[in-house]
């Protein structure tokens, strides 16, 4: 029973570093545009920079969503944080 505990734990834990990983380089692909949209004044970058916003968005949702399923908890963050409907994570605020 312990091994088959610790496996289910493994197997998650392994689930839930892939949506990490996943949400931190869909995050540093937003930070490198949202400096090239900066150094330009705005010229160039505004159309990928708002094609990877939506790609951030749905990978941090994705980890929101996932992490209390596996009984994770960040506080003061969680899936509300994240409205699909303005495309917006409170968090840029």
């Amino acid at each position: 029973l312990d091994q088959r505990r610790l496996a289910v734990q493994v197997r998650n834990w392994t689930e839930v570093t892939a949506i990490i990983s996943q949400a931190i380089h869909e995050l540093q692909r937003e930070r490198g545009l949202s400096s090239g949209f900066l150094s330009t004044a705005g010229k160039r970058f505004s159309e990928p920079l708002a094609e990877q916003t939506a790609h951030t968005d749905a990978a941090l949702l994705t980890l929101a969503q996932v992490l209390p399923l596996h009984e994770i908890t960040i506080p003061g963050w969680s899936a509300g944080d994240f409205p699909t409907t303005t495309g917006t994570v409170r968090m840029r605020e």
